[in-house]
């Protein structure tokens, strides 16, 4: 089944490609290759544009879409599509397809996939994955399904020194203090049979193609301080906060990421400082121009103000 949203994953030239964001320039795919070679993994933006260029120099482009360089792949050279909710129905792995079934069971949302290392195993040698679980919830049902995890919390939560293991395998990226503290109220990472699951939660469901309509202008790295005055969009990919800020046009701002490590982190009424990718957002053609501080590199963070 064909599959165009974040989680997905798609072979185009004998290299496996992660599909990245929820809408793309007409006919292409914003994906990165995340598994260029057997058991290697590239994450870091700057990184996988690079490695892009080294696999398939022509797909490296510029785009007004996201403001920057980007690999976008051309969807009628795609050579095969392996989507996270087909895994759990191929293959024998119990512990990935065992947690899925539980949340699956005591949820009641069934648009729940295996993505990641495990999904790429599978697609490119048909067994099962290893490793970490990544899981993926598509479609309307996201805030119903993360609701209820609040609720009823399944994972083991990070604590003390498996809290601080989680950040140095980030990059290094450090947390203090109440930052650091709310890592292990977070229902959507954790630990289960001993090991490290992420849940990302992608308001579309894997076959809907959307087309980008959006034009972001880049304004530079900035620092920023603000005042977090609405959450309800923190748990969903990508992770956004909307925030007070004095001295910008209209005094909001929109704070968002797609790297989970900034999920679940702001409350409102947080004070906060956060350093990252300024940039200009016009929604369309004709849209309303907004203000957004996009995290995306490993230099970029948030951290809260005095």
């Amino acid at each position: 089944m064909a599959c165009f949203v974040e989680g997905c994953l798609v072979a185009f030239e004998g290299v496996f490609w992660m599909v990245r964001g929820l809408s793309h320039p007409r006919g292409r795919l914003l994906a990165m290759p995340r598994y260029p070679a057997l058991d290697v993994v590239v994450k870091e933006p700057a990184d996988l544009v690079s490695v892009a260029r080294r696999f398939s120099g022509d797909v490296v482009m510029y785009s007004m879409c996201y403001g920057r360089d980007v690999p976008l792949l051309r969807i009628d050279e795609i050579q095969a599509f392996a989507n996270p909710l087909e895994y759990c129905a191929s293959s024998d792995d119990d512990v990935a397809c065992g947690l899925v079934k539980i949340l699956t069971s005591t949820t009641g949302v069934d648009t729940i996939g295996v993505t990641g290392s495990r999904l790429y195993r599978w697609a490119s040698s048909g067994k099962p994955g290893r490793g970490d679980i990544d899981l993926v919830v598509y479609g309307p049902r996201v805030d119903e399904f993360y609701h209820h995890l609040k609720e009823n919390p399944l994972l083991e939560p990070y604590m003390g020194n498996a809290s601080r293991r989680l950040i140095d395998q980030r990059g290094g990226w450090s947390l203090q203090g109440v930052l650091h503290h709310r890592e292990s109220s977070k229902v959507l990472q954790g630990m289960w049979r001993g090991l490290d699951v992420y849940i990302r939660l992608v308001p579309l469901l894997p076959e809907e193609y959307s087309i980008c309509r959006d034009t972001v202008y880049y304004l530079g790295e900035r620092v920023l301080e603000g005042t977090v005055v609405d959450n309800s969009r923190g748990h969903v990919f990508p992770c956004t906060y909307e925030l007070s800020v004095d001295g910008v046009p209209g005094g909001r701002l929109s704070l968002t990421s797609p790297r989970g490590r900034f999920c679940e982190l702001l409350f409102p009424g947080d004070r906060i400082k956060a350093w990252g990718r300024l940039e200009i957002v016009r929604a369309g053609y004709v849209g309303e121009p907004r203000l957004q501080l996009t995290l995306t590199d490993k230099s970029h963070g948030v951290a809260l103000a005095g």
